[in-house]
């Protein structure tokens, strides 16, 4: 069995590389999360997600963060 995508999107994820995530992703993704009714749908929303919480991961110990205006995915896409 060949881990390769797996393997290198779990390496872009540690590094907070959202720009290396794309290749990994499937135009058909779902993801659901526990804090939203609905689930993230497709490549360019769970994309946008995942950047966001790289981007929350990077900056977890920045006070500005805090006066940022989170991002909010079309639900469409």
């Amino acid at each position: 069995m060949q881990h390769e995508h797996l393997d290198l999107f779990l390496d872009a994820m540690h590094r907070g590389d959202a720009s290396s995530l794309a290749p990994h992703v499937a135009e058909s993704i779902v993801i659901w999360s526990p804090l939203v009714a609905e689930p993230f749908r497709g490549k360019s929303q769970v994309l946008a997600v995942l950047g966001y919480l790289l981007k929350l991961r990077r900056h977890s110990t920045s006070t500005t963060l805090c006066t940022e205006t989170p991002i909010s995915p079309s639900r469409s896409g």
